[in-house]
Formats: C-alpha cells, sequence, structure tokens
C-alpha cells in the first residue's frame, strides 16, 4: 500500500510504514536552498528512492538540514556556489548519502555546532557519517539497509 502525505511517499509492508528518504531529503534541500536564496541550476539532487522506518528517515533528516546549515565549506553561498546530494545503493544492503559543496578546499573536518548535533542523528538511524577531504566539502553518510527493517525499492 503506497500513501502521499505532506509529499512525503509512504509504503506499508507487513504492518510496518515507511517513508521514501529521497523525497524527505529532496524537500529538506530545496527548503534550505530556497531560503538561502540558491538558484535552481546550482542545486543538483541524484536521488535514488530508499524507503525507510520512519524514525531513521527523521533522523536522517535532521542530520542532513544541520550539515546544511552548517557543515558546509566556510564562505558556501547558494548563491554563487553548487551544492550535490546524492542518495544510491550499492547494494541491497548498503546505500550512501553524499552531499558536497563546491567550495574552498578544508585541511580537516568542519568542526561545528552543527555537524556536532547530526551525528548523534545520524547514530540514531544506525549509519556512519564520514568527512573526506576534496575541494570544497564532502559528507558521506553510510547506510546499513536491512531486508527486515528496511525497503529499498517502491513495490
Amino acid at each position: 500500500m503506497t500513501k502521499a502525505m505532506s509529499g512525503i511517499q509512504r509504503v506499508e509492508a507487513h504492518g510496518v510504514l515507511r517513508e521514501n528518504l529521497a523525497e524527505t531529503v529532496r524537500e529538506t534541500c530545496e527548503s534550505y536552498w530556497h531560503a538561502a536564496g540558491g538558484r535552481a541550476h546550482r542545486l543538483h539532487l541524484h536521488l535514488t528512492p530508499v524507503f525507510l522506518t520512519p524514525g531513521r528517515t527523521g533522523a536522517l533528516r535532521d542530520a542532513v538540514g544541520l550539515l546544511l546549515q552548517g557543515g558546509l565549506s566556510p564562505g558556501f553561498s547558494p548563491r554563487r556556489n553548487h551544492l550535490g546530494v546524492n542518495l544510491w545503493l550499492t547494494d541491497p544492503s548498503q546505500g550512501f548519502l553524499l552531499i558536497a559543496d563546491d567550495g574552498e578546499r578544508l585541511t580537516s573536518e568542519p568542526l561545528t555546532t552543527e555537524v556536532a548535533r547530526a551525528r548523534p542523528s545520524i547514530l540514531q538511524a544506525g549509519c556512519r557519517l564520514v568527512w573526506g577531504p576534496a575541494r570544497g566539502t564532502v559528507w558521506r553518510i553510510h547506510m546499513p539497509i536491512s531486508r527486515h527493517l528496511d525497503v529499498v525499492s517502491a513495490q
């Protein structure tokens, strides 16, 4: 059974409700981008539908919002920089959420209040946050997928 409530696609399987993480991340990113005055062509979203339990989806939504608010490169501006957010599965048991900007190259992980607040949400979702050195800031959220708890695509 598939339901759409407040723009988020939900499915029920075996009596357990699951939410589409891709749509939740899209809404979070677009809301942040619009509020910051960003131009649509500078926001790059490539999101594979992944259905997770509402608790995991909510925790990851909160973490993504925090990383967008305070985990990007110093001086990052949606008015002049680009942001890419990708969600994909490498196999049925592992997914990744990647957030990358094209700002200044950092030599170490950004240590901001928002990053510190995002970490417990990511752990609550059973995931792991990794910062990677690159041009700009790159965050990877490693998401283990459970066939018993999660649905990787719409039925």
